[in-house]
């Protein structure tokens, strides 16, 4: 393991005591000289922001970790320092921003890298964690540590503040005891033994009166695959034993009610199947988060709405696949708007003109959409359905993975594609 961090200051002195904590386990750890090649990869690099602006190692920490390698990455919270930590993570799917807040309690995720630590009233640290991330503590409603898969490896993003309100300085401190951790829990461990936050005793009393009022999924048969959708709704989805059994039902039944045929993109061997199947001009478009998109296909989405298309951006995603939001943000980005993983539980309100969701249950932990999108729907002030003109056409983009854990989300689900197919965009 390698600590590349000053040698001097607060930052220097959380260096030595982390040296000393690492060698304490058994492992072997050094701190880096000025000249830090990895030839030899380590398994672990502990960094932080500022070490980031040496753009040569940069690029070398990049490979590094797609490689499979594991990062500790300590950073500041004052504007300089979270725009240096998002150059470099915003490539490889997170970024940190800056957000309101005040003093109070950081509350760990339940994970053996968090077991035993207390959560401390902290200082406000005002960042926020975004992208494809994995929440490792929250502060208010912002994730201000979190976990990053890129490729077969990762990154542990923790602020320096936070650090500092853990802190004292022996070997077996919380702090150190934290950063320890994240050094010897690789990857490969991360991604086997993360868990969702933990719902409040109330949401899970709650969630236990329903279950004997919910009635199971709806058995709704596969559409058939075909290459014409003139008249139908083109479903670009496929079953998968995470997701389909609780989502997939509900999501077909209520296409069904748009009165529209329902038919699945045939893929077979050819490599862009989307460019023949828009040729029919289908009069919605379902895209899932499950396969990469050839350009061929981006730039066939693009011509179909901007001639009046409708799509349903479809995101959802697990700890263990959050890549099929990366699929699908590689479109929608382009086009002004991201799905991304990063949203706290909280309660659904929706736009007037989708009417009244009365009976939804809060949704748990899940995606948000980013952009400048026309809010639908929002979850305790994150963006869940939001839709984006093009051309004479219209995205509404939004998080299906609610559907999982709470049926109920359907109305919203159905209210935003009757707002899709109604809906009449002014040109952009």
């Amino acid at each position: 393991m390698v600590i590349d961090m000053p040698s001097y200051g607060r930052i220097g002195d959380i260096a030595e005591v982390l040296l000393e904590s690492l060698r304490g386990r058994g492992a072997a750890a050094e701190l880096a000289d000025e000249a830090l090649e990895l030839a030899v990869a380590p398994t672990c690099i502990v960094v932080t922001d500022d070490t980031l602006r040496d753009e040569e190692k940069a690029a070398s920490f990049s490979e590094y970790v797609t490689n499979g390698g594991g990062m500790v990455l300590l950073f500041g919270t004052s504007t300089r320092h979270v725009e240096q930590a998002s150059a470099f993570l915003g490539p490889l799917g997170a970024r940190i921003e800056r957000v309101r807040g005040q003093s109070q309690r950081v509350r760990f995720i339940k994970h053996p890298m968090t077991e035993g630590l207390q959560s401390p009233t902290s200082a406000a640290l005002r960042v926020n964690v975004t992208g494809d991330v994995w929440p490792l503590a929250f502060q208010g409603a912002s994730v201000v540590s979190a976990w990053l898969q890129v490729d077969k490896g990762g990154i542990t993003m923790v602020p320096v503040e936070m650090v500092e309100s853990l802190s004292d300085e022996r070997p077996g401190g919380a702090a150190i005891t934290c950063l320890t951790r994240a050094c010897l829990w690789g990857p490969e461990q991360m991604a086997e033994t993360l868990t969702r936050p933990q719902p409040s005793a109330e949401a899970t009393a709650q969630q236990a009166g329903r279950k004997q009022e919910k009635e199971p999924p709806p058995k709704v048969s596969l559409p058939e695959e075909a290459t014409d959708f003139a008249g139908a709704v083109l479903v670009d989805s496929r079953a998968t034993k995470d997701f389909w059994p609780k989502i997939g039902p509900h999501l077909l039944t209520e296409l069904k009610h748009l009165g529209l045929p329902l038919k699945a993109l045939a893929i077979g061997d050819d490599p862009a199947p989307l460019v023949r199947a828009l040729e029919s001009n289908p009069p919605l478009v379902v895209l899932g988060s499950w396969r990469e998109f050839r350009e061929a296909e981006m730039v066939a989405l693009e011509h179909y709405l901007w001639g009046g298309g409708r799509i349903l951006a479809a995101g959802a995603a697990t700890r263990h696949f959050q890549i099929r939001l990366v699929y699908l943000n590689m479109f929608l980005g382009p086009l002004g708007c991201t799905i991304t993983l990063g949203r706290p539980r909280g309660e659904v309100e929706t736009a007037p003109e989708l009417g009244n969701m009365a009976g939804v249950p809060p949704v748990p932990f899940g995606a948000q959409v980013r952009g400048e999108v026309t809010v639908l729907a929002e979850a305790d002030g994150y963006i869940v359905a939001g839709a984006l003109p093009y051309g004479r056409g219209t995205i509404v983009a939004m998080d299906i993975s609610p559907l999982r854990q709470v049926p109920e989300y359907l109305q919203v689900v159905g209210a935003c594609l009757r707002w899709l197919m109604e809906h009449e965009p002014v040109e952009h």
